[in-house]
């Protein structure tokens, strides 16, 4: 064996021994509260390939700012480890809800001492809206929970208020991620699943592949491949149907990834060809 040989072989070495700890790192990481997180000492490194550059942006040390900058925690983050969580445990996606606060639609020129002149008010006259006190620490108090929003994964649901919109959704995503402990669950993910061997590639065509040539070679139409999905509410997933029609012969089947259900329905259609 030659010095390229041995060059080659330490550098593929290094680079999976690099890819190993660094997705260690972070999996520890995400096992710290947010306040912890802040205080580790951040060290600037670079992503091995681009799903650790895609992993960087959900861990926790990302979550929050503080790391580098000492901000606040970016809100819409908890929505994007919640859609991470259910994509990698083939479940479906989180339901939401919005509702209007009823007391904010109080008047309340109606609760102060002058009283509501207008004859086309369309806010609700009640008397209740002077049980919050003075009138502006009334209105400071309802619009702070004008909006309450609800998010539901499976069967763990969570609440949360703000003045907008966005701000309820938020807040709800970050009670769930919290009480289902999303984030030590990803990390989990990753910890089990096995990581990619450097500079593979692949050694075998796939049945969809197979099924391409088989058809440029006899000059015949590409296969029409279509797909249709249902959720399979006793699972809490997504079933998807692939459906394959190539030289008069339809094949369908189903699986919770579409590529796979797609490859066994090329398979099929390659048995029944080579069998003709």
């Amino acid at each position: 064996m030659d010095s390229k040989d041995v060059a080659y072989q330490r550098v593929q070495e290094l680079e999976t021994q690099i890819q190993s700890l660094t997705l260690e790192l972070r999996n520890l990481k995400r096992t710290l509260p947010l306040e912890a997180v802040s205080q580790v000492p951040q060290v600037r490194t670079h992503a091995v390939n681009d799903d650790d550059a895609k992993m960087v942006m959900i861990t926790p040390a990302h979550l929050t700012a503080a790391g580098q900058r000492g901000s606040a925690p970016n809100p819409s983050q908890y929505k994007v480890l919640a859609m991470e969580y259910c994509q990698k445990t083939h479940m479906a996606k989180p339901v939401e809800s919005i509702t209007e606060n009823k007391d904010f639609q109080v008047c309340w020129n109606f609760a102060s001492a002058k009283g509501c002149t207008r004859r086309d008010c369309r806010w609700r006259h009640v008397e209740e809206a002077q049980l919050y006190g003075t009138v502006q620490s009334g209105k400071q108090q309802v619009e702070k929970k004008r909006f309450t929003a609800k998010v539901s994964i499976s069967d763990q649901s969570a609440l949360g208020n703000g003045a907008s919109k966005r701000t309820a959704l938020n807040e709800a995503y970050r009670r769930l991620t919290e009480s289902m402990d999303i984030s030590q669950k990803i990390a989990q993910i990753q910890r089990t699943k096995v990581s990619k061997p450097a500079l593979t590639m692949p050694t075998e065509k796939t049945a969809k592949s197979k099924l391409m040539e088989f058809a440029q070679k006899r000059k015949l139409p590409a296969p029409a491949i279509s797909y249709t999905s249902t959720v399979d509410v006793s699972a809490n997933s997504t079933i998807w149907t692939a459906k394959v029609v190539f030289n008069g012969k339809t094949v369908e089947s189903q699986d919770v990834r579409k590529k796979i259900a797609e490859e066994k329905c090329c398979a099929q259609l390659l048995e029944r060809l080579n069998s003709q």
